[in-house]
């Protein structure tokens, strides 16, 4: 068995069939590839370093849609800046486009809390249509926004921070379908004798 998870990096524990942290199931050990060199004479591979370790996210870590994300919440967050500045006379929003940002990498960073959180609803979502969440995580933050129009006063500025955070995290909410944490396998019990 190799002595690190090819997934996460943890150490293995002697003969573990699966990491204990990720559930990765193990790769049995194999020999390492041979490869040619100029005189033809076939040398083995140098065996490959464990991976580090992730203990937590950073931003040098993010892949994919998470770090399409979080930048993309940065180009909001510096196109709304540079909108507020435009009236003259008005002040510059300042606090919208922290919101903007803040929302992407609140989400990415905890993910996992709030797959935790929405699990138990699973059952009731699983019986409605993926294409109907869609279409009514599309529609949430226009009938959120239509909803806190002028309620107590909202107006501007903080109408729309009120519309941005609400209305996000509330589409959210109903269209990500959270990824249940990975269990370890059950030993088989021991039998007593």
């Amino acid at each position: 068995m190799p002595s690190h998870c090819q997934k996460c990096g943890a150490a293995n524990p002697g003969a573990a069939r699966f990491c204990p942290t990720c559930g990765t199931r193990f790769a049995p050990a194999s020999q390492p590839p041979s490869i040619p060199t100029r005189s033809g004479a076939a040398r083995s591979a140098p065996p490959a370093l464990p991976a580090k370790r992730n203990s937590g996210r950073s931003l040098l870590a993010l892949r994919g849609w998470d770090a399409a994300a979080v930048f993309g919440g940065g180009a909001g967050g510096a196109l709304w800046y540079w909108y507020s500045s435009l009236d003259q006379f008005a002040p510059k929003d300042t606090v919208t486009p922290f919101l903007i940002l803040g929302i992407p990498v609140f989400i990415v960073f905890f993910r996992s809390l709030i797959d935790r959180l929405l699990m138990p609803f699973q059952k009731i979502r699983r019986k409605i249509p993926r294409l109907i969440l869609i279409g009514a995580g599309l529609v949430a933050p226009y009938l959120i926004s239509q909803q806190l129009y002028g309620y107590k006063g909202l107006s501007e500025y903080p109408y729309v921070r009120a519309c941005i955070v609400v209305g996000t995290l509330v589409s959210y909410i109903i269209i990500r379908n959270p990824q249940s944490p990975r269990r370890l396998p059950t030993p088989p019990p021991i039998a007593s004798t």
